[in-house]
Protein backbone atom coordinates (compact mmCIF):
# COMPACT_ATOMS: atom_id res chain seq x y z
CA UNK A 1 0.00 0.00 0.00
CA UNK A 2 2.81 2.40 0.94
CA UNK A 3 4.54 1.56 -2.30
CA UNK A 4 1.42 2.53 -4.35
CA UNK A 5 1.11 5.87 -2.52
CA UNK A 6 4.81 6.61 -3.06
CA UNK A 7 4.44 5.73 -6.75
CA UNK A 8 1.38 8.02 -7.13
CA UNK A 9 3.19 10.88 -5.38
CA UNK A 10 6.21 10.40 -7.66
CA UNK A 11 4.05 10.42 -10.82
CA UNK A 12 2.17 13.56 -9.72
CA UNK A 13 5.47 15.26 -8.84
CA UNK A 14 7.03 14.30 -12.18
CA UNK A 15 4.04 15.58 -14.16
CA UNK A 16 3.82 18.91 -12.32
CA UNK A 17 7.54 19.71 -12.40
CA UNK A 18 8.25 19.00 -16.06
CA UNK A 19 7.26 21.24 -18.93
CA UNK A 20 7.55 21.52 -22.66
CA UNK A 21 9.35 24.26 -24.54
CA UNK A 22 8.75 25.05 -28.17
CA UNK A 23 10.69 27.81 -29.87
CA UNK A 24 8.73 29.55 -32.61
CA UNK A 25 10.93 31.18 -35.24
CA UNK A 26 9.57 34.34 -36.86
CA UNK A 27 10.83 37.47 -38.50
CA UNK A 28 9.64 40.55 -36.64
CA UNK A 29 10.05 42.63 -39.79
CA UNK A 30 7.27 40.53 -41.38
CA UNK A 31 4.74 41.63 -38.75
CA UNK A 32 2.57 44.49 -39.94
CA UNK A 33 0.74 46.71 -37.48
CA UNK A 34 -3.05 46.47 -37.59
CA UNK A 35 -5.63 49.05 -36.60
CA UNK A 36 -7.57 48.51 -33.40
CA UNK A 37 -10.99 50.14 -33.01
CA UNK A 38 -12.64 50.80 -29.67
CA UNK A 39 -16.07 52.41 -29.96
CA UNK A 40 -18.87 52.37 -27.43
CA UNK A 41 -22.30 53.44 -28.67
CA UNK A 42 -24.86 54.52 -26.13
CA UNK A 43 -28.36 55.90 -26.81
CA UNK A 44 -28.63 59.71 -26.83
CA UNK A 45 -24.86 60.18 -27.06
CA UNK A 46 -22.43 61.04 -29.84
CA UNK A 47 -20.09 58.32 -31.13
CA UNK A 48 -16.50 58.48 -29.94
CA UNK A 49 -14.00 56.22 -31.72
CA UNK A 50 -10.62 55.40 -30.24
CA UNK A 51 -8.33 54.24 -33.06
CA UNK A 52 -4.87 52.84 -32.30
CA UNK A 53 -2.58 50.27 -33.86
CA UNK A 54 -0.93 47.11 -32.58
CA UNK A 55 2.69 46.93 -31.49
CA UNK A 56 5.01 43.97 -31.25
CA UNK A 57 5.22 42.14 -27.94
CA UNK A 58 8.99 42.60 -28.25
CA UNK A 59 8.62 46.39 -28.41
CA UNK A 60 9.05 48.33 -25.19
CA UNK A 61 6.34 50.93 -25.82
CA UNK A 62 4.27 51.81 -22.78
CA UNK A 63 1.16 52.94 -24.66
CA UNK A 64 -0.63 52.47 -27.96
CA UNK A 65 -0.26 55.32 -30.43
CA UNK A 66 -3.32 56.80 -32.11
CA UNK A 67 -3.96 56.60 -35.83
CA UNK A 68 -4.44 60.26 -36.79
CA UNK A 69 -4.94 60.12 -40.55
CA UNK A 70 -8.02 57.91 -40.75
CA UNK A 71 -11.09 58.40 -42.89
CA UNK A 72 -14.11 57.14 -40.96
CA UNK A 73 -17.43 56.43 -42.66
CA UNK A 74 -20.30 55.91 -40.24
CA UNK A 75 -23.62 54.60 -41.59
CA UNK A 76 -27.09 54.16 -40.21
CA UNK A 77 -29.33 52.61 -42.83
CA UNK A 78 -29.04 54.72 -46.00
CA UNK A 79 -27.62 57.74 -44.14
CA UNK A 80 -23.84 58.22 -44.24
CA UNK A 81 -21.88 60.43 -41.84
CA UNK A 82 -18.30 60.89 -43.13
CA UNK A 83 -17.30 63.97 -41.11
CA UNK A 84 -15.40 62.57 -38.14
CA UNK A 85 -12.66 64.79 -36.76
CA UNK A 86 -9.66 63.77 -34.72
CA UNK A 87 -9.59 65.47 -31.31
CA UNK A 88 -6.23 65.40 -29.53
CA UNK A 89 -6.15 64.45 -25.87
CA UNK A 90 -3.23 64.21 -23.45
CA UNK A 91 -3.01 61.11 -21.28
CA UNK A 92 -0.41 59.79 -18.87
CA UNK A 93 1.01 56.61 -17.43
CA UNK A 94 2.13 56.52 -13.79
CA UNK A 95 4.66 53.92 -12.65
CA UNK A 96 5.53 53.16 -9.05
CA UNK A 97 9.00 51.93 -8.11
CA UNK A 98 10.10 49.74 -5.20
CA UNK A 99 11.05 52.74 -3.08
CA UNK A 100 7.53 54.23 -3.15
CA UNK A 101 8.37 56.89 -5.74
CA UNK A 102 6.60 57.38 -9.01
CA UNK A 103 7.33 58.51 -12.53
CA UNK A 104 4.78 59.89 -14.94
CA UNK A 105 4.93 59.74 -18.73
CA UNK A 106 2.59 61.99 -20.71
CA UNK A 107 1.63 61.11 -24.25
CA UNK A 108 -0.72 62.32 -26.95
CA UNK A 109 -3.80 60.27 -27.66
CA UNK A 110 -7.08 61.17 -29.22
CA UNK A 111 -10.48 60.17 -30.44
CA UNK A 112 -12.55 60.65 -33.56
CA UNK A 113 -15.90 62.33 -32.96
CA UNK A 114 -18.84 63.61 -34.98
CA UNK A 115 -21.07 66.06 -33.13
CA UNK A 116 -23.91 65.79 -35.69
CA UNK A 117 -24.75 62.16 -34.89
CA UNK A 118 -26.97 61.16 -32.00
CA UNK A 119 -27.16 57.42 -31.39
CA UNK A 120 -30.70 56.05 -31.33
CA UNK A 121 -31.76 52.94 -29.44
CA UNK A 122 -32.68 49.94 -31.61
CA UNK A 123 -30.87 51.18 -34.75
CA UNK A 124 -27.99 49.34 -36.48
CA UNK A 125 -24.78 51.20 -37.30
CA UNK A 126 -21.83 50.34 -39.55
CA UNK A 127 -18.34 51.80 -39.34
CA UNK A 128 -15.73 51.66 -42.11
CA UNK A 129 -12.23 52.94 -41.41
CA UNK A 130 -9.44 53.61 -43.91
CA UNK A 131 -5.94 54.83 -43.10
CA UNK A 132 -2.75 54.88 -45.12
CA UNK A 133 -0.47 51.95 -44.27
CA UNK A 134 -3.29 49.82 -42.83
CA UNK A 135 -5.92 47.45 -44.18
CA UNK A 136 -9.43 48.89 -44.41
CA UNK A 137 -11.64 47.67 -41.58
Amino acid sequence: MKRNIAYIIFVVFAITTTSCLKIVEFEEKDLKPMMVVNCFLSPDSIPSIDLTYTVSALDDKEYFESVKNAKITFRQGETTYPDFTYITEIDSIVKWNNMGGQTSTKFESGKYKNQTIKIESGKKYNIQIEAEGFETI
